[in-house]
């Protein structure tokens, strides 16, 4: 089924709990990724996933040593005083870093951009995916019901510690 098919009945694939071939979609996504970025070590639903049909929003657990091997990038200190410490979730990549290169600015432009290359692998690797093991959705319109597949995006990074 093509991503612009017009559906004739047959909703099987929409559905807001995922199936365990998209499971198993997503399981092979982060295992791809993982072999390009060695710190990432799972996944998890977002919290509220469900919230949008077009969008699949997922977290991805990561081991900060390895990403601050992997970057060349040193802890802030307190983290380095406290190795005990398990990190909240973030957006940015670079968040628990030092600013390496003596400038804020730049420093976190160049973790926000180290995340963005990251989230955009991993959701070009859901897009190469066989649709049965993509997540999708109904797009209604006055030329009728399309079914669309759904994007995945990387939300947060969790602590791989706070894994339950």
């Amino acid at each position: 089924m093509s991503t612009d098919t017009i559906i004739s009945g047959d909703t099987s694939l929409i559905d807001k709990n995922l199936t365990e071939k998209q499971i198993r979609g997503v399981d092979l996504v982060v295992k791809s990724a993982s072999k390009k970025y060695p710190f990432i070590l799972g996944w998890d639903y977002f919290d509220e996933w469900k919230k949008w049909d077009s969008i699949f929003y997922i977290d991805l657990y990561v081991d900060w040593s390895l990403a601050s091997q992997f970057y060349n990038q040193t802890f802030r200190q307190y983290y380095i005083d406290y190795p005990e410490t398990v990190f909240s979730d973030t957006s940015a990549l670079f968040s628990f870093f030092e600013d390496s290169i003596g400038d804020k600015d730049k420093n976190f432009m160049n973790g926000y951009n180290a995340g963005k290359k990251l989230k955009t692998f991993v959701s070009s690797l859901y897009e190469a995916l066989p649709e049965e093991f993509q997540r999708h959705y109904v797009h209604e319109s006055a030329y009728g019901k399309s079914i669309y597949s759904c994007t995945l995006m990387v939300n947060d990074f969790r602590d791989i510690r706070n894994k339950k």
